[in-house]
């Protein structure tokens, strides 16, 4: 028999989920909220939660032991099917003393890189036999989506082990023609180092790393690299040339060479992703910023003249992507509005110079 508070989480993420909403926010005191097309819209058909009724929907959510664990440590995330909804990534935190619960809704579906309308170097990178290939952009720009759709085009037409480790594990992957095994810290290892020493001592010809957060993570994932594994991780930076500087940037001045000559070694790439609103309105268009890992980049990268990156990925060299040429692309298809393509975009003046050729 369902409960109230059962009734009304599926009824609000059926509400989201219908309109098109990433994100779910239920505060105290507050009516519910949506996060649409990057923009926040209220429920205002909804009634205004209670603490009380956020605790009854934690409580249908969380396991004894979870329960126990956001009460010890003030915060919890984990993946829940919620309903007809599928996938959602769940985040319990507390303000003032009181429960919030935020909910990101995952796609139902991976995106197929054999029938989405996505530069073709991106499948490239499925093919590399070893390196670090970096997925940034911001938050709810589909970053998870794209590595987990990575991950499944290298499970359904390669014969590859694959292993990862997540926090949490957003999406499930069934082994085709490759073996997957998918282990999420706080459950099956303790930590993403403990999870990165296993893979280390493992025959994995592919590693997914959910995050590196940390310099002494990203170190490690080099050198997994550098034994000749492929890595995909999630890299918080706004465009390529960011993510590569941000890398060097983690470390102490001391070791800052070093690492520079280990990341230009070990490159696999960079995808800077954003998905933009369709111009019809209904549903968002992925737009990429891709730095190939090439001799030309790398070398760039030891050299110190991180800033002629520009240059590569302007001109196109190497397969490069330009986020804003992108952008302008996919307004002269119809794809997104010139306002919206010019509010994703990283240059304005340059994304104006490319719309009007």
């Amino acid at each position: 028999m369902s409960t109230r508070s059962d009734i009304v989480l599926n009824r609000i993420c059926e509400r989201a989920a219908e309109g098109g909403a990433t994100e779910v926010y239920l505060f105290p005191a507050r009516v519910p909220s949506l996060r649409l097309y990057g923009q926040i819209v209220f429920l205002v058909n909804e009634e205004v939660l209670s603490i009380s009724l956020i605790e009854e929907i934690a409580d249908f959510l969380l396991s004894p032991e979870e329960k126990k664990e956001l009460e010890g440590k003030r915060q919890f995330v984990k993946v829940k099917e919620i309903g007809k909804i599928g996938g959602v990534e769940v985040r319990f935190t507390f303000e003032e003393g009181q429960l919030s619960i935020s909910l990101k809704l995952l796609s139902r579906q991976l995106e197929d890189l054999e029938k989405i309308d996505l530069p073709s170097v991106v499948k490239n990178f499925t093919y590399l036999s070893q390196g670090v290939v970096f997925i940034a952009g911001p938050r709810d720009a589909g970053r998870s989506t794209l590595a987990a759709s990575l991950l499944d085009y290298i499970n359904k037409n390669q014969t590859r082990f694959i292993a990862t480790v997540e926090e949490p594990i957003r999406y499930k992957l069934k082994s085709d023609k490759s073996v997957i095994e998918q282990r999420e810290v706080g459950k099956d290892v303790f930590s993403f180092k403990e999870g990165i020493s296993h893979i280390k001592r493992r025959n994995v010809d592919v590693a997914y790393i959910s995050s590196c957060l940390e310099p002494e993570i990203l170190e490690e994932l080099l050198s997994l690299a550098e034994a000749g594994i492929l890595v995909f991780t999630i890299f918080n930076a706004e465009s390529s040339i960011k993510t590569i500087n941000r890398i060097i940037n983690f470390f102490p001045s001391d070791k800052k060479d070093s690492i520079r000559y280990l990341l230009a070694d070990n490159l696999g790439g960079v995808i800077a992703t954003r998905l933009v609103p369709k111009s019809g309105g209904a549903g968002r268009v992925r737009a990429l910023e891709i730095l190939p890992g090439s001799a030309t980049v790398k070398g760039l990268i030891a050299e110190n003249k991180i800033s002629q990156l520009k240059n590569i990925l302007e001109m196109g060299t190497d397969n490069a992507v330009f986020l804003d040429r992108h952008l302008s692309d996919l307004v002269s298809a119809g794809e997104i509005t010139y306002e919206d393509g010019l509010r994703y975009s990283l240059n304005k003046d340059r994304f104006n110079s490319l719309v009007r050729r």
